[in-house]
């Protein structure tokens, strides 16, 4: 099974939410052999959210990464690639909750099974239920 991270930038989150964040990511890769989890602290300041992450250090598939200054979600997500050594990486939001068990195997299995595919990307409706048409830029070849 390949290896797969996931990264999250979190800013003002509590407890709660990282909390049951981290316990779906748990859940929906207990399957997979090789997971890292990078939390972003944008939040530093967030005494409650700061010490609640301390206690991931010992975990060994979780690393919590404090910026030295808010650069922004683009920006803090690229803070985890010198880390990353994994065959798929996600980027995540933190208020994202994965479905089922099954969802990244799903993708997994796709991207192994199409390998001129190279990204995945959610399918985003309104509230109304009408598909939000995301921007695409197909490689040319």
């Amino acid at each position: 099974m390949p290896s797969v991270s996931i990264s999250i930038v979190l800013y003002n989150n509590t407890v709660k939410t990282v909390n049951n964040l981290v316990r779906n990511i748990e859940k929906s890769t207990n399957d997979l052999s090789d997971v890292k989890l990078y939390l972003v602290n944008n939040s530093p300041e967030n005494e409650s959210l700061t010490t609640y992450l301390r206690t991931f250090e010992s975990t060994g598939w979780i690393k919590t990464i404090v910026p030295e200054t808010n650069g922004g979600f683009g920006s803090e997500n690229n803070l985890v690639l010198p880390y990353l050594h994994s065959d798929y990486h996600i980027v995540m939001n933190p208020d994202i909750m994965i479905s089922s068990e099954r969802e990244l195997d799903k993708m997994i299995e796709y991207l192994e099974n199409n390998t001129d595919v190279g990204l995945l990307s959610p399918l985003i409706k309104f509230p109304n239920g009408e598909i939000q048409h995301l921007l695409q830029n197909r490689a040319k070849g």
